[in-house]
Formats: C-alpha cells, structure tokens, sequence
C-alpha cells in the first residue's frame, strides 16, 4: 500500500528463533522494524534486538501513532526512507 516491498508482519509480541533462521536462510542483511507506540511494540523491538543485532543490520522505526495501521502512508513513507 506505502510502496514497501519485502516486508513481514509479526503480528504479536514474539519473534521466535524459527523466524529469524527463515530470514537468515533467504539471505536476509538488514531488518526494518516498524514498531507500534506503547508496551507491546515495545517488548518487540527488545525481543527483536536481542535476537537479531549480531546477525542483521538493525533499525527501529516507530510511528507516533498508537498503532502503524493508523498511521498515513505518506508518513510511512518517510519513516522508511532514510532506512532503505
């Protein structure tokens, strides 16, 4: 819908070892994470962290709204921009 291609939606709170072996067998270099405002996309984005800093380029994007589906497009956008 923003123009953003090769993404995936964790959809919860977990990144399990199992999704990170995924990324690291296609050959995956660096992950983007659109995180959400609050406690949850926060317990992600350290989940993710500790999982991911050694293997993957790592970024964090957050949106200022509550939650990424209710943020614009053209702020989408610009969020991925300076990480693409």
């Amino acid at each position: 819908e923003a123009g953003i291609t090769n993404v995936v939606a964790t959809l919860g709170t977990r990144f399990s070892e199992g999704q990170r072996g995924v990324l690291e067998c296609l050959g995956i270099m660096n992950i983007i994470l659109a995180k959400d405002t609050g406690k949850a996309g926060d317990i992600m984005a350290e989940n993710m962290k500790k999982q991911c800093y050694r293997i993957f380029n790592f970024h964090v994007v957050e949106t200022p709204y509550d939650d990424m589906g209710e943020t614009p497009i053209e702020l989408i956008q610009e969020l991925f921009r300076g990480n693409l």
